[in-house]
Order: structure tokens, then sequence, then C-alpha cells
């Protein structure tokens, strides 16, 4: 492709602002309606596939239908066959004015935790509105954040995204996305949920932090092996501690000890903002360094070892050093920023710690839905929420520790997701390992502490849900109010 060229005897080619693993993206003119856009051309090795480019056309109908605020928009996509036979693939997107978060990284090097948040939660929401409608981005990163000269974020390129528990887009066994930003889930090629989303933006969270991704390194197998199965190095000391605690949950292995949803981390985000002591860290360049990253036997928490891995490792690691061929230029520039910014110095615990631990009462107490105020209860057909009575077995003991907890009723009767069902069915039962849910703290409102719960083991990754009318179901977690519940609030 050159500049001049005409697409569709309507877009005009004027300059090649960008080149990623599938395709270049140009700045151009659309000349029937007098406007600038952008346009992603795909890769001609890709647009020979016709399964590929078929499911790549289907799938921009899907996010063509997103329209909210941080979301670029897309006009059209087309298909072009010249006299050869050759077919051109493209997508009509937006053009949003600004610069990409990677550009501002490598003039800056770090931002400070106010600014960081601020992006962070700006992401954070436009994705909610993604993952409500089904689909996963799949390719978070700063080059796919526009900065406007308002300071709003604005999330673009789509162009791999696809629904919930669907494969994604793959052609000749590689998996599609960012080594250094993908999540464990996806680079283990398994079903993905917008948690997979969440870790992305927890990782582009921390380079704005810390000056690098959590694991820069020139070797594809130690980025592979760093996001599998190692913790990430602790962000520079002048992080706030509950900065650290947050960007750390997100870089959770398993996706249950993340934050529930988008919109729970847009939230975390903004309470964090709203607080003083989110003070600004002054911006400087990061050293150009890189981070070791030991490849050893891991060692796994309890909820990691009870998920099934899915797919072996060494197929997708042929498939990250083909990526890596692919996109040489963009290795260079990660291995530039690849610094830490403060040498040898360590923050202190807090600053380091990657979770906040928030023990759930240990005497019995009643757990309500903030959606409906209703509490849950354990019937002859399931759960459900009842109005609240203190007359009625509506208390609950958890039993557990380091937010891995069974809830029995008073009767011992424990909470767990029915395997023989949909996978969305709860059923009681005798407590035991299958019966436990990660219970992560949201917030403390007056006497209550408010918790997300979700599911652990070969059912992982769904959130207990107040479903329509009185029924309590497993959805899939999206950090609305409906999966926040609400315990007795511990003795400080």
């Amino acid at each position: 492709m050159t500049p001049g060229r005409l697409l569709a005897e309507r877009y005009r080619l004027d300059e090649r602002i960008g080149t990623g693993g599938m395709g270049d993206v140009w700045r151009a003119a659309d000349v029937v309606l007098h406007r600038t856009v952008a346009i992603k051309i795909l890769h001609p090795m890709l647009a020979r596939d016709t399964r590929f480019r078929h499911r790549f056309t289907a799938e921009a109908r899907t996010v063509a239908g997103l329209r909210a605020p941080g979301i670029v928009a897309l006009h059209d996509a087309r298909e072009d066959v010249d006299e050869h036979g050759d077919v051109t693939a493209y997508l009509v997107m937006e053009f949003v004015p600004g610069t990409t978060l990677a550009d501002l990284l490598d003039r800056h090097g770090r931002l400070s935790p106010a600014r960081t948040m601020r992006i962070i939660a700006q992401v954070a929401a436009s994705l909610d509105t993604a993952h409500r409608a089904g689909i996963v981005h799949r390719d978070i990163k700063p080059g796919n954040i526009i900065l406007g000269d308002n300071g709003e974020a604005t999330l673009i390129d789509f162009g791999i995204a696809h629904g919930h528990g669907d494969p994604g887009l793959t052609a000749t066994g590689l998996v599609m996305g960012t080594p250094s930003y993908a999540s464990p889930e996806q680079l283990r090629d398994e079903t993905l949920t917008g948690l997979s989303d969440v870790y992305s933006l927890g990782v582009v969270a921390y380079e704005c932090l810390a000056g690098r991704t959590p694991f820069a390194a020139s070797n594809p197998a130690a980025i592979l092996t760093g996001h599998l199965h190692h913790e990430p190095p602790p962000l520079p000391v002048e992080v706030p501690g509950d900065v650290a605690a947050l960007v750390g949950r997100t870089l959770a292995k398993h996706p249950s000890r993340r934050p529930p949803g988008a919109a729970a981390l847009a939230r975390e985000c903004r309470v964090i903002l709203a607080a003083p002591a989110t003070e600004a860290m002054p911006a400087r360049p990061a050293e150009p360094t890189t981070v070791p990253i030991r490849v050893e036997p891991p060692t796994r928490s309890v909820a990691e070892q009870a998920r099934p891995h899915g797919r072996r490792v060494p197929v997708l690691l042929v498939s990250l050093l083909l990526i890596i061929a692919v996109a040489a230029a963009a290795t260079w520039a990660l291995n530039r920023r690849g610094g830490n910014g403060k040498g040898g110095e360590q923050p202190d615990a807090a600053a380091s710690s990657p979770s906040v631990v928030h023990d759930v009462t240990d005497e019995p107490t009643p757990i309500m839905n903030a959606e409906n105020e209703r509490c849950l209860d354990i019937g002859a057909a399931g759960f459900s929420t009842l109005e609240c009575d203190a007359e009625l077995f509506q208390d609950f003991t958890f039993t557990g520790s380091e937010g891995v907890y069974t809830f029995a009723d008073e009767g011992g009767k424990c909470a767990r997701l029915d395997p023989e069902s949909d996978g969305h069915a709860i059923i009681a039962g005798d407590c035991g390992e299958p019966d436990e849910w990660t219970v992560t703290w949201l917030r403390t409102e007056g006497d209550w502490d408010v918790w997300n719960f979700a599911s652990v083991g070969g059912t992982a990754g769904f959130c207990l849900t107040a479903g329509a009318g009185e029924r309590v179901k497993a959805r899939d977690c999206t950090g609305g109010v409906d999966q926040e519940w609400r315990t007795k609030a511990t003795e400080s």
C-alpha cells in the first residue's frame, strides 16, 4: 500500500500511522463524506485465509454495534478484489486525534499514580460497555489507547475482539494479541472472559507506574513464564499502597482473584482518586534495563492448582516466537523502555503488597444483595433471595482464609455450583473443597462490608448473582451491583 491509493473509490490513504501483527493502520480521507478516518488493512497473508477473513468481517459487525464514549466507532468493513484476484480486507474507523499512551510513555517514561488511575478508570469504563455486549477486546496495550487533547482516553483497535467464551481470531495456530500484555489464560489459549482484559489493563497500569511492563525481557520464553508463573516485581516505592495493591490484584494469575469486572476496576480507581492520599509522583524516564526473569518450576496457589490448564504451553511458545519475529521493531521498543526507574531501592510492605487482605466476619451473618437488598436463602428449590427476616434461616458462616472460603447456612449446607447443570445453577451440599469461593472485599458501607463471590475450581470464573426475580445464579463476572453482596462488617 502506498499514499494516495484509493480504496473502494472512496477512501484515500494519506499516511501510515501504525503497524501491528495483523496489518497496518492508515490515516485516510473519506472523499464522499469529506472526513478523516482511520483504516486498518489486514495483512495480505491473513487476507488470503478465507475462513479468517470471513470471521474478521463477522466480528467487525458485532463491534460496530458498540456506541459509547471512550470506544472508537467502526464505520465500515470491506473486502476489495483486484484484477489478479488478490483480496484487500480492511476496517474503516473513526479517526481520533491525539497521542497514544505508548508515545506518552516513550516521552516521559512513567506517569503519576493519579494520572494512571484516571486513564485506567476511563479505559475500564469503556471495556465494561464492551463486556456487557459480550465482547472481549483481547489486545489491551498502550498503543491501543489514545489520549485526546482534553485528556480523555479512547480505546481503539477491536480488530481481534470476540465474544465471551469464544476462541478468538487465530490463523495457523497463532494466539492473537500482544504477549507482553496477554493474560495467563490468553497465553494458554483458553476460553476468555472480560477478566482477561482486566489483567491486560493491569499490565498497562503497571507500565505507567514503573516505566516497564512487569515481565519485560528480550527472551519471549521469559515473558511467557513470567505471566504464567511469577509475581511481578515491586512497583517503585513512591507508588501509594492502595494503588499498588489494586494493580497487584489485577495481575492475579487466576481470574477469580482479580477485581470482579471492568466496572469494579473503574469504580476502585475512582475511589482511590477521591482519596487525598493519591499524591502526584513526578514522572521521569525509566532506566534502560531489563528485569531478569528466572525460569523455574512455579509455586501455585490452591485456587490455581484446582483449575485445569487447557492446551499445552509449548504450542503457544511457537506462536509467541512467530509473533515476536513479525513484530521485531515493537520488541525493540519494549526493551528500550525496560528499566525500573528506581535502581535497587525497594518499597515498603504496604506499597509492594499484591492485594489487601480484608477478613470476612467469623460470626454468623446474613448475606444481602446490594441491588435488591434481599437476603440469601437456601430452600428446597435452591438459592434465592428473600425479604431479610431474622426469624428465617438466613445467617451464613464462613470457613477459610486468605480470601478463599466456603459459606454454610445454619443447617451446615454449603453453596456450590451444580456440575451437572449448565454451570450456572447453585445448589446446597455437604461442605468441602468443591464449595470454595474467592470472596473479594470491595468496600465498607456503614455496618456492612461489600463483597464479590467468584467460584473456584473446575467451574471457576462465575460470580454469585441475584438473577431475575428471587432466583440466584452464577454468571460471568461483570462487576455489576447485582454481583455485590453485603455481610456484617468486622469490628476494627
